[in-house]
């Protein structure tokens, strides 16, 4: 069974290393959807683990269809 992290990022750069580094071992992916940030947060998760989405509309909701829409 794989297991899939999607975090939803507005602006966030500061806390997202810590957050990378504590998803477990046991993850499969790990998508970071950046939700319109001003700042660094979409690099910061690209020199990660992570795969960048970007998507305009703010929220959770909106971070997860992103990543709905990214694999149809």
């Amino acid at each position: 069974m794989e297991t899939c992290v999607v975090i939803s990022a507005l602006n966030e750069e500061k806390s997202l290393p810590l957050v990378l580094e504590a998803i477990p071992a046991h993850v499969s992916s790990v998508i970071v959807v950046d939700n319109g940030s001003r700042h660094a947060a979409a690099d910061v998760a690209r020199s990660g683990v992570a795969h960048v989405l970007d998507e305009e509309r703010r929220g959770y909701g909106s971070a997860c269809l992103a990543r709905h829409r990214s694999v149809a």
